[in-house]
C-alpha cells in the first residue's frame, strides 16, 4: 500500500519537474484514498507547490488545517523545512502579513539562512526595498549573525533594480564581489544580470558593457 513517504516522494518530483498541480493532486489522493496523516516533509512538499501556483487560499487553508498535526517532537530538520516552506509560500503568493507572521513564529535558533532569504525574496518581489534591506541587516547583526549567500545577494540586487537604486546596488555587489559578506557569496551570472538590468535602466551604459 501506498505510504505517506511513497506520496512525498511523489510530490516532490513533481515540483522538481515543474509540475505543482500534479504535486497537488498527489496531496489531495494521499488524504482522500489513502487516508494518510502528512508529516511535516508531505506538507512542505505540498506548500511548496502552492507556492508556485500563487494558490493563497488552498494553500493558507492546508497551512491552517494540518500543520497542527505535525508534532513539535518531529526531527529538527522536518520542523525547519516546514516553517521556511510556510514562510516562502506566502512571500510568492504576495500575502507579507502572514508570511512576516509565519517568519515571527519561529524560534530565533532555529531560523536559518533560508528563513531569511524566503522573507527577503518575498519583500523584493512585493518592491518593498526597505524592508529587505532591514533584514538582510537584522540577518547579519541580529542574535543569529547569519552570513548571506548568493540567493540572498541576488534578493537583495532583485529590489534594487526594481527600485532604481544604482547607487545602493553597486554598493552591495561591489562588497560582495570583494568577499565583505563572507565566503558564502559567489558571484554567478543571474548577479551579473540583475546589475546590467539595474544599470541600463538607469542608464549607465557604459559601466553596463564594463561589467
Amino acid at each position: 500500500s501506498r505510504t505517506a513517504v511513497s506520496w512525498t516522494a511523489l510530490m516532490a518530483g513533481y515540483n522538481d519537474a515543474g509540475e505543482p498541480d500534479r504535486a497537488l493532486e498527489c496531496f489531495e489522493r494521499m488524504i482522500q484514498e489513502d487516508r494518510c496523516n502528512p508529516d511535516g516533509v508531505a506538507l512542505a512538499a505540498v506548500i511548496k507547490a502552492c507556492g508556485s501556483l500563487g494558490a493563497l487560499e488552498i494553500g493558507r487553508k492546508i497551512h491552517s488545517q494540518y500543520s497542527s498535526m505535525v508534532s513539535t517532537k518531529s526531527p529538527n530538520n522536518e520542523l525547519s523545512i516546514l516553517a521556511n516552506s510556510i514562510v516562502d509560500f506566502y512571500g510568492k503568493c504576495g500575502s507579507m502579513d502572514e508570511a512576516r507572521a509565519a517568519f515571527d513564529s519561529i524560534e530565533s535558533a532555529r531560523r536559518d539562512v533560508v528563513t531569511w532569504n524566503s522573507l527577503i525574496a518575498g519583500y523584493s518581489r512585493a518592491g518593498d526595498f526597505q524592508q529587505a534591506f532591514d533584514l538582510l541587516e537584522r540577518m547579519m547583526q541580529g542574535e543569529e549573525r547569519l552570513r548571506p549567500n548568493g540567493v540572498t545577494i541576488l534578493s537583495i540586487l532583485s529590489v534594487c533594480a526594481r527600485a532604481g537604486l544604482v547607487d545602493r546596488g553597486r554598493e552591495v555587489f561591489s562588497r560582495a564581489a570583494s568577499s565583505g559578506y563572507g565566503s558564502g557569496v559567489a558571484l554567478r551570472l543571474e548577479h551579473y544580470t540583475v546589475m546590467v538590468d539595474l544599470l541600463g535602466r538607469s542608464n549607465q551604459l557604459e559601466e553596463a558593457v564594463e561589467l
